[in-house]
């Protein structure tokens, strides 16, 4: 590349220069700023995106017991944990603070609407008079550490 820039008549100081700007670290102003706002976007998603997989999650409650809903509740909670890391991995230049803050945060959203719910469903079993009740605490671990699995795979990776 350097010798087709030479052949075009650029000199040694006109590539560096391009290089500096191409590489350099305050491409804009805006970035930042932008993606702040993509951080604090996606953090707001990812707890409504948890009250409303717990909304979901109160039918497979009610009906399911023991291995087959650990099962979905890990699947659900895996698979919006997956979404989850790949918008905070996406999001370029966030310090790594943000990233914690994240990563501790949003699982422990998730663990304590999941246990409301949990408990709350089991209520509404004992108003329907369904006897599957459900320990709202195991539910609540089995999707906290399920939705968490990608963001901790992922940064001891980086790591």
């Amino acid at each position: 590349m350097i010798k087709n820039l030479k052949e075009r008549g650029w000199t040694n100081e006109d590539i560096n220069k391009a290089f500096k700007i191409i590489q350099s670290s305050d491409k804009s102003d805006v970035r930042p700023f932008m993606n702040k706002v993509v951080y604090w976007t996606a953090l707001v998603i990812t707890v409504v995106g948890n009250i409303l997989i717990s909304v979901v999650l109160v039918l497979f409650l009610l009906t399911l017991n023991k291995l087959p809903l650990y099962i979905i509740i890990a699947t659900v909670a895996l698979v919006f944990g997956l979404l989850f890391n790949l918008i905070l991995n996406d999001i370029e230049n966030i310090d790594p603070r943000h990233r914690i803050i994240a990563g501790v945060f949003i699982p422990a959203i998730a663990l304590i609407n999941i246990y409301i719910i949990a408990v709350l469903t089991n209520e509404m079993q004992i108003a329907l008079a369904i006897e599957n009740p459900h320990s709202p605490a195991l539910v609540s671990v089995i999707y906290a550490i399920a939705f968490a699995t990608p963001y901790v795979i992922s940064s001891y990776r980086k790591k």
